[in-house]
């Protein structure tokens, strides 16, 4: 009798515990957000050398409820792109995953640095649009894993990451490291004409992938984006309160941005839209004793 009545207590204290807690969470309509970009890519290879390409990205979706993890993408917008001072007009269309690109132009797109480029979104009878001049980046010249200092222990990356601050350049850094890491930089701080470094440390979690045959591997993607301050302090306040894919995945948390919606102002989307120079390099990570306290 005395392991049963323990077990009916147990029991009761389970079964206790199951009340049904309703959430009154506020609820609102859908709105759009709109990530889009051009962007001139300098890739800093392993060789040394550079190669550039020219790219366009448009995704649009919609927010979300609190609860739900799956993206609402929107599939049937209307998007173009005009290179203003050419009046040069790109049509998109939607391929997949609300992304929205080109396929009549055998070039692609051909970026022109002196140009502003303006986003235009017709959905659902309301359009948005945004204008951009196009903002270059400081040349990234090294990205380096080093030692671990002494008195952190061995667990994680330290790097040391080197970039030319180039003369006249009044603009903003914005450091992408993934994952939501965002450093942004005002190079006012900076000596012109001068090479600054800085050093950042990253958890394994932050770097971590698994290979094709189920093998951990380390990498870390280091950019450089050319940014004027509005651009900077949106990827900043982004920054804060996401930890995956920050202003540059799939995308945004409700930060509003320069997107505008000129049919109905009150029905604003998120997002950004942005015209910049990019400078990266991709690096391997070890976990050696080369690189750890012991």
């Amino acid at each position: 009798m005395k392991k049963i009545f323990i077990y009916l207590i147990i029991l009761f204290a389970f079964t206790a515990c199951e009340d049904v807690i309703d959430l009154d969470l506020p609820t609102e309509a859908p709105r759009l957000v709109i990530d889009a970009a051009i962007e001139r890519i300098n890739t800093l290879e392993e060789d040394g050398s550079l190669s550039i390409k020219d790219s366009l990205f448009v995704q649009l979706s919609l927010t979300r409820s609190f609860f739900s993890e799956t993206p609402q993408f929107v599939e049937d917008a209307e998007v173009n792109i005009t290179a203003i001072n050419l009046n040069d007009n790109i049509d998109l269309e939607h391929i997949g995953n609300g992304i929205y690109t080109f396929d009549n132009r055998p070039l692609g797109i051909q970026i022109d640095p002196t140009e502003s480029y303006q986003l235009k979104v017709n959905y659902k009878g309301e359009t948005y649009e945004a204008t951009e001049e196009f903002q270059t980046a400081t040349p990234l010249i090294n990205v380096q894993q080093i030692p671990l200092p002494q008195g952190i222990g061995n667990e994680g990356f330290f790097t040391n990451i080197s970039f030319l601050d180039k003369p006249g350049n009044s603009n903003f850094l914005v450091f992408n490291f993934g994952k939501g890491d965002i450093t942004v930089i005002d190079d006012e701080l900076i000596e012109e004409g001068t090479i600054f470094s800085f050093q950042n440390f990253f958890d394994e979690d932050e770097v971590k992938s698994i290979n094709s045959i189920g093998e951990e591997e380390f990498s870390l993607t280091t950019k450089i984006i050319g940014s004027d301050k509005r651009f900077a302090n949106y990827a900043d306040d982004l920054s804060t309160i996401s930890d995956n894919g920050g202003p540059f995945g799939v995308t945004p948390f409700k930060v509003r941005g320069n997107i505008v919606n000129t049919t109905n102002t009150d029905n604003f989307a998120f997002g950004y839209f942005r015209a910049s120079e990019i400078f990266q390099q991709s690096i391997s990570l070890e976990k050696s004793s080369e690189f750890n306290n012991q």
